[in-house]
């Protein structure tokens, strides 16, 4: 009987790791077939380097103009606006880096600038923040709501005459919450028209708002945006920075005259392409994605009330992707929590990809209020294009198990 129940409960584990569920698709998403097919004759047929002269780098080039293009059109911006980077984590650097240094360059000296910025941005925001605060650069960062929203209000009170940027993302990288990037974005419009000056610039990582969110840049007001291709089917290792025709910004890699000489390198044209066709798919497709996950996320809640009613659910409810449920099992540990729930076949973080490996607590969890031991007890679920209805109840039943079992 007991050599049975043995086999009985390793066919179970095979059948739970054959049916995996990926609920992680804020960390990346799978590529989109469409998108791979957009990408691969720039792989080896039209493999020439946009800098050359030659018939196939014209080629190469044309490809890269048309996705410059193609962004633009997609975000109501110019061509010229757009800057191609290795990665959103690049365009945040470029934005804060390149913004700051551009006022350096012209006589301002560090020590006189301040940057306004919130305590939930992510780690490729607030990192090259610290970098300029330690050289002598002031920083304000504005701590969230409870519900995970940054108020509009505190962050223009805190703008001061001597302040040259504003960072505020988007959609929040962990908890899902969606901030009032067009409000404080007009705010700064109006506080600048006021004073007849061009500083603060506004600039928004949208890296993970751009899939599900209108991030056309007249309605977000914004100076500069992040995007990032891999948060939207798109491949890995290339982002794009929008930065407004007027904005000073000077590189911060160099070795080369590429993209209007502020990111150097040779264009990586095979992903470049890759990003247009993802956002030109994401942004057809958003309206209709959108209400597909959000009938998703209301399910999840629903299940988690009836079988895991201890969760907490950190971040406002209703102003939040609708890709996101961010929860709090109190007393327990969300590493452990999210290793058990990968034995079920369910694939799930407890916060940021970009967060530190040795930082066990969310950040961004205890910068909205919550406890130490709550910020140690999250898991992140984020859902995709291939989750459906049936994997939200295995996930729940799969959670209520692993949280039976106070790992």
């Amino acid at each position: 009987m007991q050599k049975k129940k043995k086999k009985v409960s390793k066919a179970r584990r095979a059948a739970r790791q054959a049916r995996r569920m990926y609920l992680d698709y804020a960390s990346a998403t799978p590529l989109d077939p469409r998108v791979l097919k957009a990408m691969s004759p720039y792989w080896s047929l039209i493999s020439g380097n946009p800098g050359a002269l030659h018939y196939e780098g014209v080629l190469a080039k044309r490809a890269l103009s048309d996705a410059r293009s193609g962004i633009a059109r997609l975000l109501h911006a110019h061509a010229p606006e757009i800057i191609f980077t290795g990665s959103g984590t690049e365009a945040n650097n470029l934005a804060i880096g390149g913004t700051l240094l551009a006022q350096e360059r012209r006589g301002a000296p560090l020590s006189g600038m301040h940057i306004v910025t919130s305590a939930i941005e992510h780690e490729s925001v607030l990192a090259p923040i610290r970098e300029l605060e330690r050289r002598g650069v002031k920083v304000t960062v504005v701590m969230p709501e409870a519900s995970g929203i940054v108020s509009a209000e505190k962050i223009i009170r805190e703008i001061l005459p001597e302040t040259t940027l504003v960072s505020l993302q988007s959609a929040n990288h962990e908890i899902g919450t969606i901030q009032p990037v067009p409000e404080v974005g007009k705010k700064i419009r109006e506080w600048r028209n006021l004073r007849g000056t061009t500083l603060p610039y506004f600039h928004s990582d949208a890296s993970q708002a751009a899939l599900l969110l209108d991030v056309s840049v007249d309605r977000l007001s914004v100076d500069l945006m992040t995007l990032d291709a891999q948060k939207m089917y798109g491949p890995k290792g290339v982002g794009a920075l929008y930065c407004r025709e007027g904005v000073a910004l000077v590189p911060v890699l160099f070795g080369g005259h590429q993209e209007q000489g502020l990111r150097p390198g040779t264009e990586n044209i095979p992903a470049i392409v890759g990003m247009a066709a993802a956002l030109d798919f994401a942004v057809h497709g958003r309206e209709r994605e959108y209400k597909r996950l959000l009938k998703l996320q209301k399910l999840f809640f629903r299940s988690l009330e009836k079988k895991v009613p201890e969760a907490l659910i950190n971040g406002d409810r209703r102003m939040r992707l609708p890709s996101n449920v961010n929860l709090s099992l109190p007393g327990r540990d969300g590493e452990m929590l999210a290793l058990a729930l990968d034995v079920w076949g369910v694939a799930v973080t407890t916060k940021s990809a970009c967060a530190g490996s040795e930082e066990k607590v969310s950040l961004v969890v205890r910068a909205i209020g919550k406890s130490e031991e709550e910020a140690r007890a999250t898991l992140r679920f984020s859902f995709g294009k291939g989750t459906r209805v049936s994997d939200i109840r295995r996930v729940t039943d799969a959670l209520a198990h692993v949280a039976a079992q106070n790992i």
